[in-house]
């Protein structure tokens, strides 16, 4: 389900499946469309997230679907952040 990425040279897992208009991914779980990176991390956490919870990505791109850099947060933290080097 979750396993179409590539792996970035900075290490991101780069989502390579559907995206929407605005250009997130999405798969299908039991026939419902869901965010990719939602699904990534609720598969990493072991559990459904907290209701109002969004999926944010910490390494500034938003089809990177890396357990590691996902992480639970309120919507004004799901932007994409820049990395600084």
């Amino acid at each position: 389900m979750i396993e179409n990425y590539v792996i970035t040279e900075n290490g991101c897992w780069l989502w390579q499946g559907a995206t929407n208009s605005r250009g997130y991914g999405y798969v299908y779980v039991n026939r419902q469309q869901r965010y990719v990176r939602r699904a990534a991390l609720e598969r990493s956490l072991g559990r459904p997230m907290a209701k109002g919870m969004v999926a944010c990505v910490s390494c500034g791109n938003q089809l990177c679907v890396k357990p590691t850099h996902l992480f639970e947060g309120i919507y004004s933290e799901a932007q994409p952040r820049a990395v600084s080097t």
